[in-house]
């Protein structure tokens, strides 16, 4: 079923934390300009703390298209509280979580992911992405798989349509990504935003369980599809200070959900946490992985 638009359609704010990496800022900003056909949107830029003197120079540029706000924040990385900052100077009813990796496939993106936010009982509304290679990144999350949470459907195609078909539909969901998610401002702000004692991992998950308790029900429609070259950004961090505040914010979000973190409302619970998803479970249902193997593949 497709929601229409009101006939004045809300200003929407595009919240990008970014730093450095100017081809991709340039490639993020020229899909939302090129393949948008959303009327009414801005951008919300959230600078942490750049040096690279060519992104510098884009995002001054950017200050005399009146779309775009362009904010700076140079402490330490904390992605929680650099999409708070931009939320927080968001004009927009409605807000999108835009990772500066992503860009538009097709130009009905943002319409399609405003039309659910607006819906009074909708809370999160997801994207489908895709590797630059064409295969799924995410369509969502399941709490519990794999360790703390796991996307399913990794490296399927593109129009793979998943089990019963869930992938051609929008689809209720506990938990997705944020790297492109869109929200009313004001459930965003009820909720509390997202917790900045979580800078690195499971923040997106966090703000949906967050927003869930709040009754509302978050989705992941597949007529929004986007590339995300995930982590392009930022990279991977193992043995490093990063990579330790990552296992510090999974140990910290265990430990504030505990075992909710096994029974997903929207997975079934004879479905299995280990491995691949949607396969049934030997019996009684596998548990959590040991501490030594947990890890989490939702980020």
């Amino acid at each position: 079923m497709a929601y229409p638009l009101p006939v004045t359609a809300p200003l929407v704010s595009i919240v990008i934390p970014t730093r450095d990496h100017d081809e991709l800022l340039r490639r993020c900003i020229a899909g939302l300009r090129e393949r948008t056909d959303y009327p009414n949107w801005q951008a919300v830029i959230v600078d942490n703390g750049s040096t690279d003197q060519e992104a510098l120079q884009f995002m001054l540029s950017l200050e005399s298209d009146r779309r775009f706000k362009v904010l700076h924040d140079g402490r330490s990385f904390n992605y929680s509280a650099l999409c708070n900052l931009g939320v927080h100077n968001a004009d927009g009813e409605v807000v999108v979580l835009l990772n500066n990796d992503v860009e538009p496939i097709h130009s009905g993106w943002l319409t399609e992911l405003v039309t659910h936010a607006l819906r009074p009982e909708i809370g999160l509304v997801g994207a489908m992405l895709y590797y630059p290679n064409g295969t799924i990144q995410h369509a969502g999350v399941i709490l519990g798989l794999n360790g703390i949470a796991d996307r399913p459907y990794i490296g399927y195609p593109r129009g793979f349509r998943g089990v019963d078909g869930r992938l051609g539909v929008v689809h209720s969901v506990t938990a997705m990504i944020t790297a492109c998610a869109a929200v009313r401002r004001e459930v965003y702000l009820r909720a509390g935003g997202m917790d900045e004692a979580l800078p690195i991992a499971c923040n997106d998950l966090d703000l949906c369980l967050s927003i869930r308790k709040l009754g509302y029900r978050n989705i992941v429609t597949p007529f929004a599809e986007l590339w995300h070259a995930e982590s392009a950004s930022r990279g991977y961090h193992y043995d490093t200070a990063h990579g330790r505040q990552e296992s510090q914010d999974e140990t910290r979000f265990r430990n504030k959900y505990g075992d909710e973190l096994e029974h997903d409302p929207s997975y079934n619970i004879n479905l299995t946490l280990r491995g691949a998803a949607y396969a049934l479970s030997n019996f009684p249902r596998d548990k959590l992985l040991p501490d030594a193997e947990q890890g989490v593949r939702a980020a």
